[in-house]
């Protein structure tokens, strides 16, 4: 069994841009995400502490749904019709970015729910299905 654990960076949004925000994660690589967390010394000097994360994958504000997926749920899929057992899920903040990940595109009380993780992976079952042969299997009565 393999535990594979990603994070997804989301873009300040307007609330946070108006109030100028400082956006605090950068993601250098596939692998590390960076926390710039500002700080205040004892003579009250400011600074910048930076702490590295290691995660199997980091994804950055511009990474879309379907990147995501592609790295993240994709491989599952396959795992699946393999025989395995898969599980993925979305873990956060509220606010955070989980539903827009999972559940796709959202406008005012829209939802394009054709670019979610939940839907490419649909879409990725059925076709796995039409392509598999399942002649040799028997259902037990």
């Amino acid at each position: 069994m393999r535990i594979s654990v990603c994070v997804r960076k989301r873009p300040l949004n307007t609330k946070e841009l108006t109030k100028n925000e400082v956006d605090v994660i950068t993601i250098p690589s596939r692998e590390i995400t960076i926390l710039h967390q500002p700080q205040t010394r004892v003579d009250l000097t400011k600074y910048l502490d930076n702490q590295k994360f290691r995660f199997d994958y980091c994804f950055d504000e511009y990474s879309n749904n379907e990147l995501v997926y592609r790295f993240t749920a994709a491989p599952l899929v396959k795992t699946i019709f393999d025989n395995g057992n898969a599980t993925c899920f979305a873990y956060g903040q509220t606010g955070s970015g989980k539903t827009h990940t999972m559940g796709g595109d959202f406008s005012g009380k829209k939802q394009n729910a054709s670019m979610g993780i939940y839907a490419l992976t649909a879409r990725d079952v059925e076709q796995s299905i039409d392509e598999h042969d399942f002649s040799d299997i028997r259902l037990a009565q």
